[in-house]
């Protein structure tokens, strides 16, 4: 499946947004961020 980067940090912005409106911590979206980013350096070693 392809996929624009554009909406992918169009989505990314989204959650931040409703995440500081929610008054969760940024400090939550970015270590779901490194999470994700550790995931697909895994998933891409192992191909």
């Amino acid at each position: 499946m392809s996929y624009v980067r554009k909406y992918e940090s169009e989505a990314d912005l989204f959650a931040f947004e409703k995440m500081l409106i929610s008054s969760i911590s940024p400090q939550s979206f970015i270590n779901i961020m490194k999470r994700i980013a550790s995931n697909k350096t895994i998933a891409n070693d192992k191909r």
